[in-house]
């Protein structure tokens, strides 16, 4: 299982498809992992790794408990009795990044565990914030507590988080009058931090989808979206497009399909 939790990607997706094949038979190990506490041997692994970057593979207690985190949202709604105890973890700048979609893999359920996600916007990460916020999106209209806090973050120095931020926005029914002047100044090119985890083109392709769905609310930005039209980028030139149909149906036709 330490797979899971230091192995390259492929071999973690390999590592997590095992852990989901074997189902409740997991669960001792994992429980067992889980529930690691802190010893001085912990500092000793640290130790030695400095003068030995690749000659430890013992993981130490809190490698096992991320391990068995991520392990548990692996395992969906068998893992739901354990919600109680992974909740309290998204306020814990040590595990909140594995917690949150670890919690999401096993099922949140009610307004409050979802509400619960936002407590990993306190480690002020932007990846994490990013995770966060596409997971308040996927609840819809039962995250919409969440709204003042996807709000505050369409104005992160991170133009990777204000793009999931408008997504998120989107979905969750936050209200066109605040959100959609924060999309439009986003799309302007003002403000932009390059983190290296979005390429410009998929943050515009977010933030130009989110002003779509709000359909004529988003009247306002007709002409930012028009500029995006002849972007070089197909993706983004066709959601720009397609935006412009949701706002203004009346004024863009659908395009005719290439023959």
């Amino acid at each position: 299982m330490s797979m899971v939790s230091i192995a390259p990607s492929q071999q973690r997706d390999e590592a997590c498809q095992a852990i989901r094949h074997l189902g409740t038979n997991a669960l001792p190990l994992i429980f067992h992992w889980f529930r690691a506490k802190h010893s001085p041997i912990d500092k000793l692994l640290n130790l030695g790794r400095v003068r030995w970057p690749s000659g430890l593979k013992q993981l130490s207690s809190g490698e096992r408990r991320m391990a068995a985190i991520t392990a548990f949202g692996q395992l969906g709604a068998t893992a739901k009795p354990l919600l109680p105890e992974m909740i309290p973890l998204l306020n814990d700048p040590s595990y909140a990044a594995f917690a949150v979609p670890a919690v999401q893999g096993i099922g949140l359920q009610g307004g409050e565990q979802i509400l619960a996600l936002t407590n990993a916007f306190k480690l002020r990460y932007f990846v994490t914030d990013m995770h966060v916020l596409a997971a308040l999106g996927s609840h819809g209209a039962k995250a919409a507590g969440a709204i003042p806090l996807i709000i505050e973050k369409l104005d992160a120095p991170s133009y990777a988080v204000r793009a999931s931020a408008a997504v998120a926005a989107a979905r969750v029914g936050a209200p066109a009058e605040k959100v959609v002047p924060l999309i439009e100044r986003n799309l302007s090119g003002t403000n932009r931090l390059r983190e290296g985890v979005l390429a410009q083109g998929q943050a515009d392709e977010m933030n130009l989808w989110s002003l779509g769905e709000y359909g004529p609310r988003a009247k306002t930005a007709l002409m930012i979206i028009s500029n995006f039209v002849s972007d070089p980028d197909p993706g983004v030139s066709q959601t720009a497009q397609s935006a412009l149909i949701k706002i203004a149906p009346t004024n863009h036709k659908t395009p005719n399909p290439l023959p």
